[in-house]
């Protein structure tokens, strides 16, 4: 039913989308996590009311769709039923719904089978439930309890309320027909910008294209690695250089044939308006996908953050900024760029790298810096990746900075268009540029791989057949479009092809016969002389009954026996179908050629191996035929001429079963057929049982070192049910090289590996059993899998067993120590009027940037791994035992760290930890410079994988040296006497000293110790201090109210023991409270507090008369 027909029938009147319209595609509209404000797609409404009550259903069939309505009421507990056919759906447009509590839609049923679509307002209330794709196109509320099994979008916005449940089943769109709504097909990655088009044209060689002219620079001459070609350089001004008389052009290095390779046209930048900014922090590993949106104002990757954009995508990014050790992935897709800009590193430790898993377009509008010791597109420093992965299109300049690394293509016919190499960078690949290029001292241009394509294979074509068949059946023939040369995958795409002969296929047009992947046809021919060579015009293999062929020819017979098993496998009980048919009168009709019990003789051969071990044996109806014997059987056959027997060969391989029938009547019937018994699965899993991982998580005991070997195995087994139980060692199996691939089992996650090993060959007489030693580069729990379809003999085998293999730990720890500071306890002016920020010995400090560890898991080739965070980060959690130094005052006395631990970022940190430096000598103000150390058990985890420099050095400690931000002084605080008038307040002076180097002075760079005065202990408790202030210039004053009555009293200013301002006054011990000495027991003095007196009703003391404990101050 067409869709115009469906709106007639309903009988009403609807505004329909514009046929032009291009669809979005239905994988963008559903998504997980579901998405609103994806804009309006203008759906259709209708004007009837569909209303359930009283908890009653109604049914809507998939042969009456699509439905239009103006309003759904499904009352509450009432229900809405679908009923349908698999890969139907039933569509529904409305411009309101309500459903009410705990109703439901299509409950417990396929969520391909509705596909539910409301133009205006939605409101599905508590515990309602839904089982199919929902598109609210403008707003939706979605109560407490609802669920949604299927897929969930919307235009506007999606308000939804707390425990509100979406069950994501993706891909079921594709099982029915969302075709009214959205694009159900495949979506396919954007195409490259022409990306390396004429690739020999664009870049003849290494550096081409210059109409200004070339500048070198600096005492040592550039290096070129030629490659196929005769010259570096093609030219159309001159060569300058600084060190004219070190160059010479001399026609081998220089071509002076003008301009070349600047016709492409530049591709139009596009710009995005988007604000959406994004941080990856340090530590922070972010993977992207298309649902996070391809458009941002700014992205930037802080040291130490790892970002990976979503495959197959255009990216529009205003400003891209790495910081130095970041990390960036580009799988292939485009990616437009206003600003692109990897920071300066100091080393290779602190490169920031750029790793290219796909083929990518970059156009870069303004610049692209790769900073000093940068990497792009190189998998180690020394090595480059496939240049044809990337091409980048610069309107202004490009710069490859000193000691980085960068591999692909670089182009710029724009006036402003300019590449720098810089002193020790290397570019492998090439560049055209128009207007400059600057190559500095010691820099290197490879192109000995340019225009060299090292991405795909050639498709193939792989045609198979039986080599014979019946004139009035035809022949089938199977042709596959192959991705790779072994055809262990197919493609994707539509391909088309010419057919050999041109004649006599079901086909419409055997001249431009187009198929994706896989098709099979029929051929058929009248000639039963000739042998036909069948073939496309392409490059192509054949498979003649399962056997290479050169010819693949095929010869067609009046009569014969058709032997056929589908899918036969070895150690399995299979059915063969013997049909003795002829053609009739009609030359394409076949009638049968034997009916009731008939003789027949066969005889087997073994044919791939043409030996096999252990003597397998074959029966057929019950009886044993051995290899290249004749056994004569009798057979029933039906009317149709067919007959039915059971056969099994207790063994993997392909084999050769020829048929022969002799009739009185002199009618003699011949067919023959391969048989490819089959393993029935492989399994792959480790030699070692110790590597197998039952659990699949991080409860399994370590196995290997990432990096390091082990021994995978992979097993081909015959027969068995589909747990493998009753399965044997398929001992016949042989294959030149399957290939394998890790699959991330552990953290879910995380990133994938990558195996030294991607293909495990198996010989004959290995028990069907290879082995390979191989490593894989991350940490986590890795399966291996079968890398495509196993081709054996034609039949494609991709049952497996995929044992979860770890855990792999990694080879040892990076630490990467932050730079701390150190808080001062007063930021101030000295004397000089100069910053003078200072602490006090044996004051606590805490810290302006407190000490913070990043750990990273490297594998045994020094690549950092990813997955060591979560559960898989293995660092204890214990208090770290720091040790302390101070270069002047030596070890310094800490509190206790407190150990903190982020899971996603493998950093520990003690953010709350403080530091006091004791000395007991006087130290004059100086700049603290602090170590602080772990020791090697520290930084070692429960693996016992440890900090190391490389795989193969010992375990290390962790230094964190040169801490400083405060200046250090001996300081105490000295109380002053005081005397006066009975009847008035007395002033008492309170003193912050520092040590000059000679005496203790007047701190006049103290402006932030507090006085409190209820630390003033008075003899007198009836006198009362003022309330408390800060120093001012190293001092400040507590006053003093009296009683009115002349009288004397000690002053004391309580610190606790110890405290950096207290002094070794040495008064006697009848001097002081019992706790609160000078002495020790031994006489020998202690730190203790400030005291002075107060005399009120005293004016004047004798000028030549010391007082008791008066000391006056300096």
């Amino acid at each position: 039913m067409t869709r115009l027909m469906a709106v007639l029938l309903a009988g009403v009147f609807l505004a329909l989308p514009s046929q032009a319209q291009a669809q979005p595609a239905c994988a963008d509209l559903f998504t997980d996590p579901y998405r609103g404000y994806q804009g309006s797609l203008d759906t259709p409404v209708g004007n009837a009311k569909l209303q359930i009550k009283n908890g009653n259903s109604r049914t809507l069939y998939a042969n009456q769709s699509p439905y239009y309505y103006d309003e759904i009421l499904i009352d509450d507990d009432s229900k809405l039923l679908i009923d349908g056919q698999p890969g139907q759906t039933v569509t529904i447009f409305a411009n309101k719904i309500t459903m009410g509590e705990a109703a439901k839609a299509n409950e417990g049923g396929d969520s391909s089978a509705l596909l539910l679509v409301i133009h205006e307002k939605g409101d599905i209330k508590e515990d309602a439930e839904i089982y199919g794709f929902v598109w609210f196109d403008d707003e939706a509320v979605l109560k407490e309890g609802a669920k949604i099994h299927g897929g969930l979008g919307g235009g506007g916005k999606l308000d939804v309320e707390e425990d509100f449940q979406y069950h994501f089943e993706e891909d079921k769109w594709k099982e029915g027909d969302f075709s009214l709504l959205c694009d159900g097909s495949e979506t396919e990655p954007p195409p490259p910008l022409g990306h390396l088009e004429q690739c020999v044209e664009r870049y003849p060689g290494p550096i081409s294209g210059m109409t200004t002219g070339v500048k070198l620079k600096g005492d040592d001459e550039p290096a070129f690695v030629y490659g196929t070609h005769n010259f570096w350089l093609n030219m159309g001004g001159d060569v300058s250089w600084d060190k004219a008389d070190h160059w010479v052009c001399d026609g081998k290095e220089c071509s002076a044939e003008g301009p070349l390779a600047l016709d492409a046209e530049m591709p139009a930048f596009i710009d995005t308006d988007s604000n959406t900014k994004l941080e990856v922090k340090s530590g922070e590993v972010v993977v992207l996908t298309a649902a996070d949106g391809v458009e941002y104002k700014e992205i930037t990757i802080k040291s130490g953050g790892s970002l990976t954009f979503a495959a197959d995508q255009r990216y529009l990014i205003t400003t891209l900024e790495m910081e130095k050790a970041s990390h960036l992935v580009m799988p292939a897709g485009n990616y437009y760029v206003n600003d692109f800009t990897t920071k300066a590193g100091k080393d290779e430790s602190e490169e920031a790298v750029i790793e290219v898993t796909g083929t990518i377009t970059v156009v870069v509008e303004d610049k692209f810096e790769l900073g000093e010791y940068g990497r792009f597109n190189t998998p180690t420093r020394g090595e480059a990746g496939p240049s044809e992965l990337v091409e980048f299109w610069g309107f202004d300049h490009l710069h490859i900075n000193a000691g980085s690394v960068f591999s692909g293509y670089l182009y710029s016919s724009t006036e402003d268009g300019h590449l720098r190499v810089k002193k020790d960078a290397t570019l492998y690949g090439a560049a055209t540029i128009y207007k400059e290029l600057e190559l500095e001292g010691n820099a290197v241009v490879d192109g000995s791989q340019r225009c060299q394509s090292r991405i795909p294979e050639p498709t193939v074509y792989r045609v198979q057949h039986r080599g014979q068949a019946v004139q009035c059946e035809g022949g089938m023939v199977t042709l596959q479009a192959c991705a790779d040369l072994g055809c262990t995958k197919l493609m994707t795409t539509p391909t088309t092809v010419a057919l050999n002969p041109s004649q006599g296929w079901d086909v419409d047009d055997a001249s431009a016969f187009t198929f994706t992947g896989e098709a099979t046809i029929r051929l058929r021919s009248n000639n039963l002389s000739e042998r036909i060579q069948l073939g496309t015009d392409l490059a192509q293999s054949c498979l003649v009954n399962g056997l290479p062929s050169t010819d693949c020819e095929m010869t067609f017979v009046e009569s014969g026996l058709v032997l056929e098993s589908l899918v036969p496998q070895g150690c399995s009980t299979e059915t063969l179908q013997v049909r003795a048919i002829q053609s009739a009168d009609d030359p394409q009709v076949c009638v049968g050629a034997l009916t009731g019990s008939q003789p027949l003789t066969f005889q087997l051969s073994a044919v791939a191996p043409s030996s096999p071990v252990g003597s397998p044996s074959f029966t057929l109806a019950g009886s044993s035929l051995p290899f290249d014997q004749s056994m004569d059987l009798t057979l029933d056959f039906d009317d149709q001429g067919v007959a039915t027997p059971e056969f099994r060969y207790d063994d993997v391989g392909l084999l050769q079963l020829t048929a022969q029938h002799v009739a009185e009547d002199g009618l003699e019937l011949y067919g023959s057929a391969s048989l490819v018994m089959a393993p029935s699965r492989f399994v792959l899993t480790s030699e070692d049982p110790a590597g197998v991982c039952a659990a699949g998580d991080s409860s399994c005991t370590a196995f290997r070192r990432a990096g390091e070997a082990f021994s995978l195995q992979v097993q081909a087994q015959c027969g068995g049910d589909v747990d493998g139980v009753g399965s044997s060692p398929a001992n016949n199996f042989e294959h030149s090289g399957i290939k394998v691939q890790p699959e991330l089992v552990a953290p879910s996650d995380g990133r994938n590996g990558v195996a030294s090993v991607d293909t495990v060959p198996i010989s004959l007489g290995s028990q069907g059993v290879g082995r390979v030693t191989m490593s894989i580069s991350e940490v986590g729990v890795f399966k291996w899998a079968l890398d495509g379809a196993v081709d054996y003999h034609g039949r494609a085998i991709s049952q497996q067993r995929n044992d979860a293999l770890g855990r792999f730990i990694p080879s040892y720890l990076e630490a990467v120590p932050n730079s701390p500071s150190l808080s001062a306890f007063c930021a101030s002016w000295d004397e000089a009027s100069q910053p003078y920020d200072f602490t006090y010995l044996e004051q606590p400090l805490g810290f302006a940037v407190y000490p913070e560890l990043v750990l990273r898991g490297r594998n045994r080739a020094g690549t950092q791994t990813y997955n060591y965070v979560g559960e898989f980060w293995r660092v204890a959690d214990q208090q770290p035992l720091f040790s302390y130094h101070e270069a002047r005052v030596g070890a310094a006395n800490a509190q206790a760290f407190e150990f903190k631990r982020y899971e996603n970022e493998r950093r520990l940190d003690w953010e709350n930890g403080e530091v006091r430096f004791s000395s007991v000598d006087l130290h004059a103000r100086f700049a603290a410079q602090l170590s602080l150390s772990l020791s090697a058990d520290d930084v070692t985890d429960l693996d016992d994988v440890c900090v190391q420099a490389n795989a193969d050095g010992g375990c290390l400690g962790v230094d964190f040296t040169g801490i400083g931000g405060t200046e250090l002084v001996s300081g105490r605080m000295m109380l002053g006497n005081v005397f006066g008038s009975e009847s008035q307040t007395l002033d008492l002076p309170v003193y912050a000293q520092a040590y000059d180097g000679r005496y203790f002075v007047t701190h006049r760079a103290d402006q932030c110790t507090t006085i409190d005065p209820d630390q003033l202990e008075l003899a007198n408790d009836e006198i009362s201090p003022s309330p408390g202030q800060a120093m001012t210039d190293g001092r400040a004053t507590v006053v003093l109210s009296g009683t009115g009555q002349a009288l004397e009293t000690e002053v004391e200013y309580l610190l606790g023991y110890p405290h950096w301002l207290q002094w070794f006054w040495m008064r006697q011990p009848d001097q002081d409270d019992v706790n609160r000495q000078c002495q020790l027991p031994s006489g020998e003095g202690m730190r203790c507090n400030p005291k002075s007196l107060a005399t009120f009703g005293r004016f004047r003391g004798h000028d030549k008369v010391i007082y008791r404990r008066e000391i006056p101050p300096l």
